[in-house]
Protein backbone atom coordinates (compact mmCIF):
# COMPACT_ATOMS: atom_id res chain seq x y z
CA UNK A 1 0.00 0.00 0.00
CA UNK A 2 1.63 3.44 -1.10
CA UNK A 3 -0.15 6.82 0.23
CA UNK A 4 0.77 10.54 -0.60
CA UNK A 5 0.10 14.06 0.28
CA UNK A 6 -0.59 16.42 -2.46
CA UNK A 7 -0.42 20.03 -1.12
CA UNK A 8 1.97 20.41 1.70
CA UNK A 9 4.34 22.27 -0.83
CA UNK A 10 2.07 25.06 -0.18
CA UNK A 11 2.63 25.61 3.24
CA UNK A 12 6.19 25.47 2.38
CA UNK A 13 6.31 21.92 3.61
CA UNK A 14 7.52 18.25 1.94
CA UNK A 15 5.30 16.16 1.13
CA UNK A 16 4.64 12.96 2.93
CA UNK A 17 4.39 9.50 1.48
CA UNK A 18 3.68 6.28 3.28
CA UNK A 19 4.96 3.37 1.69
CA UNK A 20 4.68 -0.67 1.62
CA UNK A 21 2.43 -0.17 4.61
CA UNK A 22 0.58 -3.88 5.94
CA UNK A 23 -1.79 -1.41 6.59
CA UNK A 24 -5.93 -1.49 5.20
CA UNK A 25 -5.81 1.61 2.57
CA UNK A 26 -8.02 3.54 5.14
CA UNK A 27 -5.89 3.10 7.89
CA UNK A 28 -2.73 4.57 5.74
CA UNK A 29 -5.12 7.71 4.20
CA UNK A 30 -5.98 8.68 7.96
CA UNK A 31 -2.73 8.91 9.24
CA UNK A 32 -1.76 10.67 6.24
CA UNK A 33 -4.50 13.25 7.05
CA UNK A 34 -3.51 13.32 10.97
CA UNK A 35 -0.27 14.03 10.11
CA UNK A 36 -0.72 16.53 7.22
CA UNK A 37 -2.78 18.07 9.73
CA UNK A 38 -0.78 18.61 12.15
CA UNK A 39 1.98 19.51 9.85
CA UNK A 40 0.23 22.40 8.21
CA UNK A 41 -1.96 23.88 11.69
CA UNK A 42 0.77 23.85 14.30
CA UNK A 43 3.49 24.94 11.29
CA UNK A 44 5.75 21.48 12.28
CA UNK A 45 8.44 20.81 10.00
CA UNK A 46 9.41 17.41 10.09
CA UNK A 47 12.75 16.02 9.69
CA UNK A 48 14.75 12.82 8.81
CA UNK A 49 15.68 10.92 11.88
CA UNK A 50 13.27 11.82 13.73
CA UNK A 51 10.01 9.86 14.76
CA UNK A 52 6.31 11.14 14.89
CA UNK A 53 3.35 9.51 16.44
CA UNK A 54 0.34 10.15 18.14
CA UNK A 55 0.97 8.54 21.45
CA UNK A 56 3.71 7.84 23.92
CA UNK A 57 4.35 4.56 22.27
CA UNK A 58 3.57 5.32 18.77
CA UNK A 59 6.85 6.06 17.67
CA UNK A 60 7.20 6.22 12.83
CA UNK A 61 10.27 6.95 11.96
CA UNK A 62 10.97 9.53 9.32
CA UNK A 63 12.91 9.32 6.11
CA UNK A 64 13.59 11.43 3.03
CA UNK A 65 14.02 9.72 -0.49
CA UNK A 66 12.80 10.17 -3.65
CA UNK A 67 9.42 9.86 -4.37
CA UNK A 68 7.00 6.61 -5.53
CA UNK A 69 4.65 8.59 -7.49
CA UNK A 70 5.85 12.61 -7.59
CA UNK A 71 8.99 13.68 -9.33
CA UNK A 72 11.23 15.28 -6.42
CA UNK A 73 11.88 13.88 -2.87
CA UNK A 74 9.26 13.57 -0.37
CA UNK A 75 9.38 12.56 3.25
CA UNK A 76 9.06 8.87 4.29
CA UNK A 77 7.00 7.55 7.11
CA UNK A 78 7.19 4.37 8.92
CA UNK A 79 3.83 3.06 9.26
Amino acid sequence: MIGNTFGLQNFEKDEIEIVNSSHPASEVFEMLMEIANYVAEYDVTLNPGETIGFSEEQKLPITKSKSHVLDFDTLKIGF
